[in-house]
């Protein structure tokens, strides 16, 4: 992995055999700042913290519907 868009190849290619397809864009320049994700959109998320550092750790599970977004 030299470059940023052969990491980017790599994730946007994975598929699974159940039919989940990943895609993957690359935002440079980085984060600024503060920048921060809104309360609203970690409520969206589906996590499940680990019981070590549920922080750092945490299964992100698919919605059980995308449907109106």
């Amino acid at each position: 992995m030299r470059t940023f868009e052969t990491i980017v190849r790599y994730i946007a290619g994975t598929a699974t055999a159940p039919g989940l397809q990943v895609t993957a864009h690359l935002k440079r320049g980085g984060n600024e700042t503060g920048e921060r994700v809104s309360d609203e959109d970690m409520r969206r998320l589906s996590l499940a913290p680990h019981e070590v550092c549920p922080a750092w750790n945490y299964t992100l599970s698919p919605r059980a519907s995308c449907e109106g977004e």
